[in-house]
C-alpha cells in the first residue's frame, strides 16, 4: 500500500485486519515498524513481529524475553532439533545472544521456519508499516521469504510511502501474487463528509480552511478537528495549523508540563513500553504516572 504520510495506509490496514478477523478463525498477525535511523535496526521490524509473537516488551529483562522466546518456539515448534537450531538465530535477530551465525542465508532460513510453522497452524499475515526507511537487508529477506514459502498461507503487507519505488525501483513487482495499491488525497467532497462524520456544526469557513489546507490528507482534517475541540471555546476564531507537521507541534503545546515530559521520555523508549520502564527513566512513581499518561497519549495519537 502506496501513498504519502497521513493517506491512510494504516487505518486500510487496520480495516483489512478488522474484515479478515471477522472471515477466519485464528490469523497469526504481526506487525513491525522500519525505522528511519538508528544502530543495529536493519531487521527491526523483524524482530518487532517475533517479540510480538513471544509476548516480549521491548525493554524486558534479556533473561526474561528469552524464557519467553523458549516458550513460544516450544508452542509452535514441535521438533526438537528444529527448535534447537531455531532459537539462538531468532535470539540474535532480538539481542539476546552473541552473534551465533554470520551466515545470512542460514539466519534468512531460520527465521522463515519459524513463521512456516505458524503459518502451519493456521494463515500467517507480516504487515511491515513504514518499509521506505527499510534496509536493503530486510527487503532481501522479505523477497527471499515469498519465494522459499509460497505454498504456505503467509501474506506479506507493506506500507510505504513513495520514497520506497525511488531508492529500490520495482521492488515486489516481479513477486507471484504481488499487487500493488497507491493511495491517492481525498477529494474535496469526501474531506467534506469527514468533517460532516466528526462535527456535524462546522462553520462553513472553518470548514473551507481545514479542506484548502488538509490536500486531501485525512490525517490532517481529522486531528485538526480533535485539536480544536480540544481546547474548547469558540471554534471559529480558533487558528487552524497550515501543515500536518505543525498541527502535531501545537498538539504537543497544548499539553501541561508534566504530560510533555511524559512524551518526551516516552519516545526515548520506542514504540512500546512498560510503565514501570517509563517511571525509572522520568523518575516518577508508577501511580504518579495514572493521571497524566493517558490524556498524553490520547493527545498526540
Amino acid at each position: 500500500i502506496l501513498g504519502i504520510a497521513g493517506i491512510g495506509k494504516t487505518r486500510l490496514s487496520s480495516e483489512f485486519e478488522r474484515y479478515i478477523d471477522g472471515l477466519v478463525g485464528d490469523v497469526y498477525w504481526h506487525r513491525g515498524r522500519c525505522l528511519a535511523y538508528g544502530d543495529g535496526i536493519a531487521y527491526w521490524a523483524l524482530a518487532e513481529m517475533v517479540r510480538m509473537r513471544a509476548g516480549i516488551a521491548e525493554q524486558e529483562h534479556p533473561e526474561t524475553a528469552a524464557g519467553k522466546l523458549r516458550e513460544t518456539l516450544e508452542q509452535h515448534l514441535a521438533d526438537a532439533e528444529e527448535r534447537a537450531w531455531v532459537e539462538p538465530r531468532l535470539a540474535q535477530l532480538l539481542g539476546l545472544e552473541e552473534r551465533v551465525s554470520s551466515d545470512r542465508e542460514d539466519l534468512f532460513a531460520a527465521w522463515r521456519l519459524f513463521f512456516e510453522r505458524l503459518a502451519e497452524e493456521g494463515p500467517t499475515v507480516l504487515v511491515f508499516e513504514d518499509l521506505q526507511w527499510a534496509d536493503a537487508a530486510l527487503l532481501d529477506f522479505v523477497d527471499y521469504l515469498l519465494d522459499w514459502s509460497r505454498n504456505h498461507p503467509l501474506f506479506v503487507l507493506a506500507l510505504t510511502r513513495p520514497e520506497l519505488s525511488e531508492r529500490h525501483a520495482g521492488w515486489g513487482a516481479t513477486k507471484r501474487d504481488f499487487t500493488s495499491i497507491a493511495l491517492e488525497p481525498l477529494s474535496d467532497e469526501a474531506i467534506d463528509e469527514l468533517l460532516e462524520g466528526l462535527v456535524p456544526d462546522l462553520p462553513q469557513e472553518l470548514r473551507a480552511r481545514i479542506r484548502e489546507r488538509a490536500e486531501g490528507v485525512p490525517l490532517y482534517a481529522v486531528e485538526t478537528v480533535r485539536m480544536l475541540v480540544d481546547r474548547g471555546g469558540d471554534i471559529e476564531s480558533l487558528e487552524v495549523p497550515e501543515t500536518l507537521h505543525a498541527l502535531i507541534a501545537a498538539r504537543l503545546d497544548d499539553l501541561g508540563p508534566t504530560e510533555r515530559r511524559v512524551i518526551e521520555d516516552a519516545s526515548v523508549l520506542g514504540k512500546s513500553f512498560t510503565k514501570e520502564g517509563l517511571a525509572a527513566l522520568t523518575g516518577m512513581d508508577p501511580q504518579e504516572l495514572e493521571p497524566s499518561w493517558p490524556r498524553s497519549c490520547a493527545k498526540t495519537s
